[in-house]
């Protein structure tokens, strides 16, 4: 939505907030991966996602501020932007990391509008999940849960998620159209 003037501040304050939390979880994911040596690639691709975020960050701040937008259009947005960018690049393995700017947008939002993440009471150990498409952060989150296989319309060889899937030990095609 529109915002007025007087509005920016406050939009700029509840994306800090987002961002904190965004930033604590990826923290504390990152050192979860840490202490797994299985886990050490994942926690590079959570450290970029911290980085990625910030510079999201600052770019949905200047959005806010220049469009008089609220911070989930200016997210939206800006996540829109990189998208486009990724997709028109002839290079399949950068083409995948539209996943990982997804990812960051939809953790960022999640923390925006105060929705939970997975929850374990909702995924059994044993389980195989299908899906669209899954992020890296779900595949490392699913893990714990006990979850075996997933199977995704989107997502490819180089895909984040299909890497973390794999140092994870789960189960893992993607591409598959319709699923």
């Amino acid at each position: 939505r529109d915002i007025d003037h007087s509005e920016v501040e406050l939009e700029r304050d509840r994306l800090t907030a987002a961002m904190e939390k965004s930033s604590e979880e990826l923290r504390l994911a990152t050192q979860s991966a840490l202490d797994m040596p299985r886990l050490a690639e994942s926690a590079s691709v959570l450290s970029a996602h911290s980085s990625m975020a910030t510079e999201i960050a600052a770019l949905v701040r200047q959005q806010i501020g220049d469009q008089f937008v609220n911070v989930e259009q200016a997210l939206d947005s800006v996540i829109g932007e990189w998208l486009i960018r990724l997709q028109r690049l002839d290079n399949s393995r950068l083409c995948q990391r539209e996943q990982d700017v997804r990812d960051v947008g939809q953790r960022i939002m999640r923390n925006l509008i105060g929705a939970a993440p997975w929850s374990e009471s909702l995924v059994p150990a044993g389980s195989v999940i299908i899906a669209r498409e899954l992020l890296p952060s779900d595949a490392i989150q699913l893990a714990h849960f006990g979850v075996v296989a997933i199977v995704t319309e989107r997502g490819g060889l180089y895909s984040h998620t299909a890497i973390v899937a794999q140092s994870l030990g789960i189960a893992a095609v993607s591409g598959i159209p319709d699923v």
